[in-house]
């Protein structure tokens, strides 16, 4: 139907009617009339212009074949990076990943290292310990951790969000390489009892023998 209109209207043009006899002869929207009239006088012709090929055209067995092969040969390789060699758009690579070859694109975890010597010093001394609880079974254990604490603001780069309608408009989270800070030492002991969190004068130094006595009091 769009294209009938578009001959009607290019051939009352070339009769020598203006957009308003158009308009007013064929009662097609107005928008349209003068579109395709402006186009012909402009350049002499009238083309529909070009669609982009569906999404589905383009994902054809042969595009996923490649687009697996490549993900396979470097798994960290990202979707815009794909999409790129390809000359197709992200949103298409993600369908293609997502849907059809059943891929899901997850955030590479950090773990800590455990050597052979690092796993055995941790079975005997957990050996160790079983032992020691079974043989004093009314020992009380004492469990303490401690905490840094800084004037500088935390943030977490990927999840904290500001939404803005510019870049410029989003305020940033400024530190410092030497923060001031204080530490704090929290206890808990095996039978169920917590030490109120003691917070250590700045700067302050201290040993094993500092501790005993923050317990202490």
């Amino acid at each position: 139907m769009e294209q009938a209109r578009r001959d009607a209207i290019l051939e009352l043009a070339r009769a020598g009617h203006k957009p308003a006899a158009i308009y007013k002869l064929l009662n097609y929207p107005k928008t349209t009339v003068y579109r395709v009239f402006n186009a012909w006088e402009a350049e002499g012709k009238v083309y529909r212009k070009a669609h982009n090929m569906r999404s589905d055209k383009i994902r054809t067995s042969r595009f996923l074949a490649g687009l697996e092969k490549s993900i396979k040969a470097s798994p960290g390789t990202s979707l815009s990076r794909l999409a790129k060699n390809r000359g197709v758009s992200k949103q298409l690579v993600s369908k293609a990943v997502n849907e059809d070859l059943g891929y899901r694109s997850y955030r590479i975890a950090k773990q800590h290292i455990l050597t052979a010597s690092m796993k055995a010093t941790r079975l005997t001394n957990g050996k160790r310990l079983h032992n020691g609880l079974k043989s004093h079974g009314g020992r009380i254990i004492f469990f303490s951790d401690e905490k840094n604490w800084t004037v500088d603001r935390s943030y977490n780069v990927q999840n904290d969000r500001w939404l803005a309608e510019e870049r410029e408009e989003v305020p940033a989270v400024f530190t410092t390489k030497f923060p001031a800070s204080v530490m704090t030492l929290g206890v808990i002991c095996s039978t169920g009892e917590v030490m109120p969190p003691f917070f250590f004068s700045p700067k302050e130094r201290f040993k094993a023998e500092r501790y005993c006595d923050v317990m202490e009091e």
